[in-house]
């Protein structure tokens, strides 16, 4: 199976994989994903490139990593960090990244996220949903202890063509 792998964190790092390497990805030297902000009114940046950990502490695998500080951006803003156009060939493939997951703040109702989208444009918006993770370690996907975390998920069919990878971060916090 061809797949594409991330690292997020509310932090977050990629490579996009198959049989043969699509994309590689890892945010050591610029964040060169495209961000958009479909939801909201919040002036922040929304994605930016880190390459120490703050607060959470999350060290990045490597040099740097994308960061969503969802405490800094308006309640139920949410934006996009999408990727460069990728070459799909069909075939199946997966999105696999890393994700840091930690207990602060925890409400059951207001649940930081991060959506995993393909489409055939630079956007979340129309996509095809591939999967959720929440932030807090006690919601869905439950895990044990802060930490990093690896997600795959699949995307439908077998694309053919240029395509995106759409990660849409959402804050239900935030300043």
């Amino acid at each position: 199976m061809k797949k594409i792998t991330l690292l997020i964190a509310i932090f977050l790092s990629f490579v996009i994989q198959g049989n043969a390497q699509l994309l590689t990805q890892d945010f050591n030297t610029a964040l060169t994903w495209t961000v958009g902000h479909p939801t909201g009114t919040s002036t922040n940046a929304g994605w930016t490139r880190q390459t120490t950990g703050g607060n959470p502490t999350a060290t990045p695998f490597g040099a740097g990593m994308a960061r969503f500080n969802s405490f800094s951006i308006n309640v139920e803003n949410a934006y996009d960090l999408n990727s460069p156009a990728i070459a799909f060939a069909g075939g199946s493939y997966r999105v696999t990244f890393k994700m840091f997951r930690e207990n602060s703040y925890i409400d059951p109702l207001l649940l930081d996220k991060i959506s995993v989208y393909y489409n055939t444009t630079a956007t979340s918006v129309g996509g095809t949903l591939l999967g959720t993770v929440n932030r807090p370690t006690i919601a869905e996907p439950i895990v044990t202890a802060n930490g990093w975390y690896t997600y795959s998920f699949n995307i439908p069919g077998n694309p053919t063509g240029p395509g995106y990878i759409s990660f849409l971060a959402t804050t239900a916090y935030g300043s």
